[in-house]
């Protein structure tokens, strides 16, 4: 038989000293595929762990760039929030100045309406200057004014004239449509001044007022409104109700209503409790009522008889009584005739009233 070898173990060892003096030496003895396996492990852990932080590296940078994106997502999430912060309190700014220029215009909307209603409303005065204003008692509802001469018949309200016509009884009327269901109607003898389908507004002059001369033969009782001068031939007696603007002529003159205007009487001249007269007086005799009102120049000249007819015999009997005797007798004439109510009707005339 052949000789067989047998291979040699080796043995590797580690010893570890110390340099204490009493220490001992350590021996460890180990194999050798031990140490290689060791290494291996070694070797691998090592490799792990390099690879590992090798991909946190990458997890690391690429978590780093995730949340680099999200904060500038965030910023500028943060500046769009922030602009439309601000463009809400614009837009805020712009509805309240909306909300304010609507309420203005409705305001000024419902003050141009009223305005525009007012002024298509009849509710203004249709004369120019001052007259007097009575209430019609019977028919159809009217106002009946009394003015001065040269005084204008305006327009209450705008509208447009409907009709323009003559007048039996009043010289003329012009009719104005105002469009909200008004109309009015405007009555006078005087100058008209519009025309058919001529629009209109508040105060336009539509007519102008002219008065005309009364004039009768014998005694006259006034209880209504004249607008123009008087003339009558012996006595005019102007009832508390009556109203004559203009100048009076006359032989002899009771007032006990107003007059505006000169009066000249050949004879005698008296005004009551309730007269009022805005003028100058020219006559031989007067009588004034202490509760009379009297604005004017009083002229008692004795020659102004001879002016006009020939003067009444009672007249001159009565300038050469004393004063108080004539006043004692015009007093007593004029108690028998507010007695006697009107006089006789064969030489009275009944006055009615001018209508605007």
């Amino acid at each position: 038989m052949g000789r067989q070898r047998h291979k040699r173990k080796k043995h590797q060892m580690v010893i570890l000293a110390s340099d204490a003096v009493d220490a001992g030496i350590q021996q460890f003895r180990y194999r050798p595929w031990i140490l290689r396996t060791v290494v291996l492990i070694l070797s691998a852990l090592i490799g792990v762990a390099i690879g590992y932080f090798y991909f946190e590296k990458d997890v690391w940078a690429e978590r780093d760039q995730k949340t680099s994106t999200q904060q500038e997502q965030i910023d500028a999430l943060e500046r769009d929030k922030a602009e439309l912060e601000n463009e809400v309190a614009s837009l805020n700014q712009t509805i309240q100045l909306l909300s304010e220029t609507i309420n203005q215009k409705t305001q000024n909307e419902a003050q141009l309406t009223e305005r525009l209603e007012k002024q298509t409303t009849p509710t203004e005065f249709p004369l120019t200057g001052s007259a007097t204003m009575e209430e019609a008692a019977e028919g159809d509802p009217m106002c009946i004014f009394t003015a001065a001469d040269g005084a204008m018949v305006v327009a209450t309200a705008a509208g447009t004239v409907t009709a323009v016509n003559d007048d039996g009884d009043y010289g003329h009327n012009i009719w104005v449509d105002h469009g909200n269901g008004y109309v009015t109607i405007y009555r006078n003898p005087g100058e008209v001044k519009v025309k058919q389908g001529e629009r209109v507004n508040q105060g336009t002059t539509l007519f102008l007022v002219t008065g005309e001369d009364f004039n009768a033969q014998g005694s006259v009782r006034v209880d209504g409104s004249i607008l123009g001068n008087v003339n009558v031939s012996e006595t005019l007696i102007i009832g508390a109700s009556g109203c004559i603007n203009g100048d009076i002529s006359a032989q002899t003159v009771i007032i006990g209503g107003e007059v505006v205007g000169n009066v000249h009487v050949t004879e005698r001249t008296e005004l009551t409790s309730t007269a009022r007269l805005l003028g100058d007086i020219t006559t031989t005799l007067i009588v004034i009522d202490e509760h009379a009102v009297f604005q004017g120049r009083c002229d008692m000249n004795q020659d102004v008889s001879s002016k006009r007819s020939k003067p009444n015999p009672r007249a001159l009997r009565a300038g050469k009584k004393s004063a108080k005797a004539a006043i004692e007798e015009a007093l007593r004439e004029v108690e028998a005739s507010d007695k006697n109510g009107a006089l006789a009707e064969n030489d009275s005339i009944a006055v009615g009233q001018d209508i605007l």
